[in-house]
């Protein structure tokens, strides 16, 4: 029992990191838009900004 409520919690981070991704990505296609994509944020490695938390 204990392995699948891992499993499901681990499911269940996978699912909430995704879903941030996903919001991060339309914040700075934002950003992009409204600054004239004058910051490539193609130059941003987004698993290393979630990896330090900003």
């Amino acid at each position: 029992m204990k392995n699948l409520e891992l499993i499901n919690i681990l499911a269940a981070g996978r699912a909430l990191e995704n879903d941030l991704k996903e919001k991060i990505r339309k914040i700075i296609a934002n950003i992009n838009k409204l600054s004239g994509n004058i910051i490539n944020f193609e130059d941003f490695d987004m698993e290393e900004i979630l990896a330090w938390g900003y």
